[in-house]
């Protein structure tokens, strides 16, 4: 027969034991929280707001540190208030394109090497579209 100290000592030992595992289990669940809030946040979010943007990218021309091209908002995309293009380095630049009409961009622009340059509307980074002025094509990333 076990000693009334033996019995009080295996049951502290075992509350602990299960403090311990219940704060190892709410530590764990709060990282895995976290984590999911930061992948909605950082992908879910973005992909929902900007999958209202329909465009075309047209008649695109480089010549002495300038890129031009015709910007197409389709009739069902949202109004493009800003567009960011990257020919060098990351640029944005303030657009008023009302759905439904076309306007030409001109852009100051350092192309090199491969020669493309990539846009995409309103800090939609995710949807960016990589164009080639010498082949006229456009492709979604």
């Amino acid at each position: 027969m076990t000693s009334k100290t033996a019995t009080k000592a295996i049951a502290v030992f075992f509350l602990l034991f299960g403090i311990a595992l219940a704060a190892f289990i709410v530590m764990q669940g709060t990282n895995y929280y976290k984590g999911s809030k930061s992948l909605v946040t950082n992908t879910a979010e973005p992909s929902v707001n900007c999958i209202k943007f329909f465009y075309e990218i047209s008649d695109m021309s480089y010549s002495e540190g300038e890129l031009s091209f015709r910007l197409n908002n389709l009739g069902y995309s949202e109004d493009i208030k800003n567009i960011t293009v990257t020919a060098g380095e990351a640029k944005s630049y303030q657009l008023s394109l009302p759905k439904g009409t076309a306007q030409q961009v001109k852009v100051p622009a350092t192309l090199s090497g491969k020669a493309t340059f990539d846009f995409y509307p309103e800090d939609c980074s995710i949807y960016k579209t990589t164009c080639s002025p010498e082949t006229g094509q456009c492709k979604l990333q």
